[in-house]
């Protein structure tokens, strides 16, 4: 297992002017960000799927960024996993649902970012799920 600070390297900000991204790179949005990375290591996440779902976030918080519709996402996933859709969407809800009982900000984050309707968030999540057994 990494330690935190490792994970810290493997979630950095941006590439270029964080700021300009729309990232608060103060003490608050510090403390934010470790917020996110505590909340998914704790709910079983590994190191690598931790900076996996960071990265898709780092990319959502960008002012120019487009989440895609509900319905969009659900056709996606559909095509993606075909017979195995519902169990494994259920998957990631039941991971999703662990970190919001335990990290109600950072459920907030996702869904104030769209990431509830990003396939590939999704995926993430649920790979990480499925890794832990659940």
């Amino acid at each position: 297992m990494k330690s935190f600070a490792d994970v810290v390297a493997a979630t950095p900000l941006p590439e270029g002017d964080a700021e300009a991204a729309g990232f608060d790179t103060g003490e608050e949005g510090k403390a934010a960000r470790e917020a996110v990375r505590s909340a998914f290591l704790a709910s079983g996440a590994s190191a690598a799927e931790t900076s996996e779902l960071w990265g898709i976030a780092a990319e959502a918080a960008r002012p120019d960024y487009q989440p895609q519709t509900y319905e969009a996402a659900e056709h996606d996933l559909r095509a993606a996993w075909g017979a195995d859709y519902d169990a494994r969407l259920n998957r990631a809800r039941t991971l999703m649902r662990d970190v919001a009982r335990k990290h109600p900000a950072v459920a907030a984050e996702v869904k104030k970012l769209g990431l509830d309707n990003s396939p590939r968030f999704i995926a993430a999540v649920e790979k990480a799920a499925r890794r832990r057994g659940r």
